[in-house]
């Protein structure tokens, strides 16, 4: 027979351990089944508790999982917005922002991966970063940092600061005393020729921020001629002959400063004007003066200044030259006073050349055929090379032909006869008196 005390301890024990058995987790991981987690919210928040979010940057999220049993804390991470940018995503909470978004608000979902009914939002707002400027900077083209009255220069300004800030600027000139011609508009400086400032500040200022602002001083100098005197010098007795063309514009006067070359010398306008002799000639007057009472074969340095108010003098090149004597370069007969000298046989285009030194101040030249008829061209120069006179010549047989010529007494001047028509020689005789 059992004993019943026994019989009641082993059914008491075999209970307890049943209800062990039932409570017991099965190894998984998971609670038995009969008293799994029951999920009550998923609650979302943002670092900082922050409630908005820029452009290009990146904000994180956490999820809270509340409920019964301890239930899991994993969850899937979404955005519910279907427009929104390729570059705005989520993972692991992180919310990374497109820089490019369009959308002003996104809402970030949090789901239960153990129960997909339950999740959380939270909703963030989308900014574009507000830009900021720290520093003005204006140039100039070139990197000029003067220009003439009359002018135009261009300036730049670049504007610098955090989140692109606009490039757009307003122009300003600083000086208030600057004639009306002087303006700026677009960054193009336009300086009035009149105007009296020798240097003026122009200012650019932002449009995004007006207490930042940057400037550039430039300096205001005279203009100067486009065109430069154009100088050429011709020789002769004592003497340089000195040529130029028009400067542009056309300047009030010119001045003609020479000097005797001294070997050894470094010759500029500088030097030229400083120590040279100077003659003045007004600009409506010939574009060519004579240099006398100078040493024959000796070198002289010539230099034409360009004068005209408000400008800078504009100057020509330095050129030399050496006065002497003029003579063609074939040979010359001399003539004496009331004396014939025959030429016999001058073929067609053949030059024959005479001097005489003049004794009173109208000389007549005059010429006999020989054998022949007369028909030849006569150009009479000074001592300069200067063409002083011409004649044609025509006269049938034998008879004669003369002309006058006023020239100065004491002075040598030479008589160019040229047979430029007849295809035979001709002879001739020829006198002065």
């Amino acid at each position: 027979m059992v004993n019943k005390k026994n019989w009641l301890g082993t059914l008491v024990m075999v209970l307890v351990f049943g209800m062990m058995v039932v409570d017991c987790d099965d190894g998984s991981g998971e609670k038995n089944p009969t008293i799994d987690s029951v999920i009550n919210s998923v609650v979302v928040t943002t670092v900082g508790e922050a409630t908005s979010v820029e452009k290009g940057k990146t904000l994180q999220f956490s999820a809270t999982v509340t409920g019964t049993n301890n239930p899991s804390q994993s969850v899937t991470w979404s955005i519910d917005e279907t427009g929104k940018k390729a570059g705005t995503t989520i993972s692991g909470g992180l919310l990374t922002v497109a820089a490019d978004e369009a959308l002003t608000s996104l809402t970030v979902r949090a789901t239960s991966t153990l129960d997909t009914t339950k999740n959380g939002t939270k909703q963030v707002t989308v900014f574009t970063p507000t830009p900021t400027v720290s520093i003005v900077t204006v140039t100039t083209e070139r990197d000029a940092n003067s220009l003439s009255k009359g002018s135009t220069l261009l300036f730049s300004a670049s504007v610098t600061g955090t989140n692109n800030p606009s490039q757009s600027v307003t122009w300003s000139i600083d000086e208030t005393g600057k004639k009306a011609g002087t303006t700026i508009s677009g960054g193009l400086l336009t300086v009035a020729a009149d105007e009296a400032l020798t240097s003026l500040t122009v200012r650019a200022t932002s449009t995004l921020d007006t207490t930042k602002s940057g400037t550039k001083q430039v300096t205001i100098t005279l203009p100067t001629f486009t065109t430069m005197p154009n100088l050429t010098l011709t020789t002769g007795n004592e003497r340089i002959i000195c040529t130029w063309t028009n400067s542009i514009p056309i300047p009030d006067s010119y001045d003609i400063y020479y000097i005797e070359n001294m070997e050894g010398t470094d010759y500029n306008a500088a030097t030229l004007m400083d120590g040279g002799i100077k003659i003045t000639r007004e600009a409506n007057s010939y574009l060519t003066f004579t240099i006398t009472e100078l040493s024959n074969y000796t070198t002289y340095n010539v230099l034409i200044v360009a004068n005209k108010t408000d400008y800078i003098q504009g100057y020509s090149e330095i050129r030399t030259a050496s006065p002497r004597p003029w003579a063609p370069s074939a040979s010359v007969t001399t003539l004496a006073y009331d004396t014939e000298v025959y030429k016999s046989n001058l073929s067609k285009n053949q030059d024959e050349w005479y001097k005489f030194t003049a004794t009173l101040s109208t000389q007549t030249i005059t010429f006999r055929g020989g054998f022949s008829g007369l028909e030849f061209d006569v150009q009479m120069y000074n001592s300069d090379g200067e063409k002083i006179g011409s004649s044609r010549l025509l006269s049938p047989g034998i008879g004669s032909k003369s002309f006058n010529q006023s020239v100065v007494k004491g002075n040598v001047y030479f008589i160019k006869v040229t047979n430029s028509y007849l295809a035979s020689y001709c002879s001739f005789y020829i006198k002065f008196n």
